[in-house]
């Protein structure tokens, strides 16, 4: 955003900035990069580690259970949908422990299709 002042007396100067968003998700993604390669064969394959990295980190995603848009910061390829987190429920006041795919089932109704997919750690773009 900018202003100009021409004879006519102040003109105000907008720029659009626009993102094309891709309807693949990451899995998608990697699974037509590596060409048939097993995806989720990050623990054993270097090359396949690496591409998960070159795809994700710094990406913008926009989710398909909330629309919000996030940045991937890292890949943690030493976790996966199974493991658990502390949440607290408000209703209950207190701590429960809740693995990451019983949550997206309970909280936006999506069912994790792969179970062995390494965890991203993703941040709220602004």
């Amino acid at each position: 955003v900018s202003s100009l002042v021409s004879s006519a007396g102040p003109l105000l100067q907008l720029d659009m900035i626009d993102r094309p968003v891709r309807k693949q998700s990451i899995v998608q993604i990697l699974q037509a990069s590596l060409e048939g390669a097993d995806i989720f064969a990050h623990q054993t394959d270097r090359d396949v580690a690496a591409e998960w990295i070159r795809c994700c980190v710094s990406a913008t995603v926009v989710t398909s259970y909330n629309s919000r848009v996030y940045r991937i910061k890292q890949v943690h390829f030493d976790k996966d949908p199974s493991h658990t987190f502390m949440m607290y429920q408000r209703d209950q006041k207190e701590h429960m422990e809740i693995s990451f795919a019983k949550y997206y089932e309970a909280f936006y109704h999506k069912t994790i299709a792969n179970k062995y997919q390494p965890l991203l750690e993703a941040y709220p773009e602004k």
